[in-house]
C-alpha cells in the first residue's frame, strides 16, 4: 500500500473510524465482500458506534507492524 501517510502507531489517524461503505471502498472491493471478510476472520466484526452505526477503527483495518 503506498498511502502517503506515514505509518506511526501514535498518530491519531489510526484512531479514526471508517464506515463499510469506507472500508470497502479503501480498500476497492464491494461491501458484501466486507461482510465475508469479518465472517471468514479476514477482518475484526466492527464496533458499535451508536444504535445505528457500525465502523471499523483504522487501526484494525490496517494493522501496523513495528
Amino acid at each position: 500500500m503506498s498511502d502517503a501517510h506515514e505509518l506511526d502507531p501514535s498518530d491519531h489517524y489510526f484512531e479514526q473510524f471508517l464506515t463499510k461503505t469506507e472500508v470497502a471502498a479503501e480498500r476497492r472491493v464491494s461491501v458484501d465482500t466486507i461482510d465475508r471478510m469479518v465472517r471468514r476472520g479476514e477482518l475484526p466484526p466492527p464496533v458499535k458506534l451508536s444504535p445505528r452505526v457500525l465502523g471499523w477503527r483504522r487501526r484494525d483495518v490496517y494493522p501496523i507492524t513495528a
